[in-house]
């Protein structure tokens, strides 16, 4: 059920939803998190945290990760995500 609301939301927010949704459960599921926003361009994450609902958070992914994750590499590697300073992919320019 889960996932059908999920799709039904949007693309970017069904992302922004299953971001959110990763730490909710019993247990979290890291991997939901990953899938969401890793290896994503900056467009794409800002959509993704342009879709990001969560009053607790005043509708801030930034600020649920801060919250949210505990203090390690991965944390650090989702919050530099979430900058959206990522080098983006260009043309190979050969010499020749």
């Amino acid at each position: 059920m889960k996932a059908c609301y999920a799709v039904a939301l949007g693309r970017w927010e069904s992302e922004a939803y299953w971001a959110n949704f990763w730490y909710q459960g019993e247990k979290s599921r890291r991997e939901l998190l990953i899938e969401s926003l890793m290896g994503r361009s900056n467009r794409e994450i800002e959509k993704i945290k342009d879709g990001f609902n969560d009053k607790k958070y005043r509708d801030s992914l930034r600020q649920c990760m801060e919250k949210e994750l505990k203090e390690d590499k991965f944390k650090k590697a989702v919050l530099l995500v979430l900058e959206e300073k990522k080098m983006e992919e260009s043309r190979r320019i050969d010499g020749d």
